[in-house]
């Protein structure tokens, strides 16, 4: 199954003139606070308390009342009714169809979606017919921003997520009609007290897409194929299940991959030479391949053991460093070797780092670098190694835990010989951190 974007819908509010609220010709500016009331923020000028407030009213000053008691609605362009309805919540949004029959159709020409507040619906299945029957009400125009959100699940204990596909039943299509509506920024949050949403066999083709965010989504290869999507800059997914070998974009900028379970026996290859900055979190079997970014500016990988049902799998996957191409190349270095920031961090067990650095490219850029005891390893070998292809390094920061203070002597005896201009400790389970200033050695 294919999710592509169709053409630009019959009406499109893209050449819209929005004028300033500052040059509209009445005193008074709508604001929609709920679907049940209306306020207004009177915004009047100086001098309302004058010589003669306590005479007795006369007929101008009536007549003056009426005037500031008349609904100034009908005075807003539409352009600026439609801007005001899209910061709403949807269903909120459709409510406003009651106030008049100039409102019963604008909520149509919101160019954002704001599908959210699941939570205040009684059940999955009613929230679920309110957003059908709103998509099938909805013209297909171009939106400009979709979130969705699903119903949470209640009383999840004592299983990770309750087993039930009601809350996530009719996501995929409600993805499919964003996608036709040629949405620019689309938001998929899945409740992780849910079953999480299946995206599998289901590749995302859309010339407008540039940002897209992921939560509780199961992604295999055709979901993670990001190459029909040639605008698409910034990607963030979270708390996913990856069952991938390959992720790929040649557009992306900005990658976040944030508490995500990579569950494969193989490794994922993450292909995204455009990238500026990434953020990689990850608990897996095998860690990640990163291929070439020559771009990247600022990167941070953390590689924790895989977790599954509450079990603990251990980190036994990496027990080389051969790459799946068979050319023992680094895993993780070799596309981080263009980044001027760079924070690595590992957990007890996992040794991809050390194994890397049996092979460590050189960092020309990195300026700043923090490693947590994990990466720099007891004897502080490997940091040293790694500190020797990092020629123009001016700042390093090192996270231990408090039991490991004693590390912090050993580590300054081998570091005082290095160029730097800053080394800190930080320990990372105590409120005060010890920092060290180390000038140059021919200082």
């Amino acid at each position: 199954m294919q999710v592509s974007g169709g053409a630009r819908g019959a009406k499109t509010l893209a050449g819209d003139v929005n004028p300033s609220f500052d040059s509209l010709p009445f005193p008074s500016v709508f604001i929609a606070a709920s679907a049940n009331r209306l306020l207004f923020l009177r915004c009047r000028g100086a001098g309302a308390h004058h010589l003669f407030d306590g005479m007795p009213e006369t007929r101008t000053d009536r007549k003056q009342k009426e005037a500031d008691a008349e609904d100034h609605i009908s005075a807003l362009p539409d352009a600026i009714l439609e801007q005001v309805l899209s910061l709403l919540p949807a269903h909120e949004a459709v409510r406003s169809c009651v106030l008049s029959r100039r409102w019963r159709v604008l909520w149509k020409s919101v160019t954002n979606l704001r599908i959210t507040d699941a939570g205040s619906w009684s059940s999955a299945a009613k929230f679920n017919r309110f957003v059908n029957f709103m998509l099938l009400l909805r013209p297909a125009w171009s939106l400009r921003e979709v979130e969705l959100c699903t119903f949470p699940a209640q009383h999840a204990r004592p299983f990770p997520f309750v087993h039930t596909k009601e809350p996530v039943r009719y996501v995929e299509e409600w993805i499919g009609h964003a996608v036709v509506c040629d949405v620019q920024m689309l938001r998929v949050l899945v409740s992780p007290t849910t079953e999480p949403l299946r995206l599998v066999a289901v590749p995302l083709i859309s010339r407008y897409l540039t940002t897209l965010q992921l939560q509780c989504v199961e992604l295999d290869d055709d979901a993670l194929d990001f190459s029909s999507c040639p605008v698409l800059e910034d990607l963030k997914v979270s708390l996913c299940i990856i069952s991938a070998q390959r992720m790929s974009s040649h557009s992306l900028k900005h990658l976040c991959v944030a508490e995500c379970s990579i569950a494969s026996d193989f490794r994922t290859r993450i292909s995204t030479p455009g990238l500026v900055s990434l953020r990689l979190s990850v608990q897996c079997w095998r860690a990640p391949l990163l291929e070439s970014m020559p771009l990247l500016v600022t990167a941070y990988v953390k590689i924790s053991p895989l977790l599954l049902d509450h079990r603990w799998f251990g980190y036994h996957g990496d027990s080389t460093s051969d790459n799946p191409d068979g050319s023992g190349k680094c895993v993780l270095l070799s596309g981080l070797i263009n980044a001027t920031h760079l924070e690595l961090e590992a957990a007890d067990g996992v040794h991809i780092f050390k194994l890397d650095l049996a092979c460590c490219p050189i960092f020309n850029k990195l300026k700043t670098l923090l490693v947590n005891e994990w990466v720099v390893g007891r004897d502080f070998c490997a940091l040293l190694c790694f500190l020797q292809h990092t020629p123009v390094l001016e700042k390093l920061i090192i996270l231990l835990h408090e039991d490991q203070k004693p590390m912090m002597n050993m580590g300054e005896s081998h570091l005082q010989s290095l160029r730097l201009k800053t080394v800190e400790f930080r320990c990372t389970n105590v409120d005060e951190s010890g920092s060290h200033l180390f000038k140059d050695a021919d200082s």
